[in-house]
């Protein structure tokens, strides 16, 4: 089955390719690239073809939350890093201010 963006995709692919007259030739400058290529909502690439069968399971263990790693032991925001780093950031922007820049 396909969807209706791949139904368009077919039809603009096809008079694409459909050659037109000569005088229309002269006229038209054709472009060849990624317009003419078939688009498909799923590709090879990114899954399984038609037919093969789908063993992503097998490869996959289970999905389990373990409350411990959502967790931090500690603060991970020190208050005094924090705080020298918002002073070094205020005297570089006074600095900045008076065109002083080191």
């Amino acid at each position: 089955f396909r969807s209706d963006a791949e139904e368009e995709s077919l039809q603009k692919h096809e008079e694409i390719l459909a050659l037109p007259t000569a005088e229309r030739q002269a006229i038209q400058s054709v472009k060849a690239g990624v317009e003419t290529w078939k688009y498909q909502a799923r590709n090879s690439l990114m899954y399984y073809p038609p037919g093969v069968p789908d063993l992503d399971d097998v490869f996959k263990k289970p999905r389990d939350v373990i409350h411990r790693n959502t967790r931090f032991l500690k603060d991970p925001f020190s208050q005094a890093l924090s705080k020298t780093q918002l002073q070094q950031a205020a005297a570089l922007n006074a600095q900045y201010k008076q065109g002083k820049v080191v």
